[in-house]
C-alpha cells in the first residue's frame, strides 16, 4: 500500500471535518477556503487559524475564584 493510497483509505472516514464560517479573526469564506478545507480533510489536519482563539484568548478565563480567609477561623 502507497502512502497516497492510505492516506486516501484514512481520509474516507475521516474524523477530521472543517466548516468555513463567517467569524472575526477568520478568514473569508469563498469556494477556494472551502476546497483547502476539504484538502486539509483528506490529510487529517487542522488549520492552526480555526483553533488560535481557544488555544491562546484574547484575556484569560482563570477558573480560579478568590477567596479572604479570616485569621480569626483558622
Amino acid at each position: 500500500m502507497t502512502e497516497s493510497s492510505l492516506t486516501q483509505d484514512i481520509a474516507a472516514g475521516s474524523p477530521v471535518r472543517l466548516q468555513a464560517v463567517s467569524a472575526e479573526g477568520q478568514p473569508e469564506v469563498t469556494p477556494a477556503l472551502e476546497e483547502l478545507y476539504r484538502g486539509f480533510e483528506q490529510e487529517l489536519l487542522v488549520p492552526l487559524w480555526t483553533e488560535i482563539g481557544d488555544l491562546m484568548p484574547a484575556h484569560p478565563r482563570s477558573r480560579a475564584v478568590p477567596h479572604l480567609w479570616r485569621w480569626e477561623r483558622l
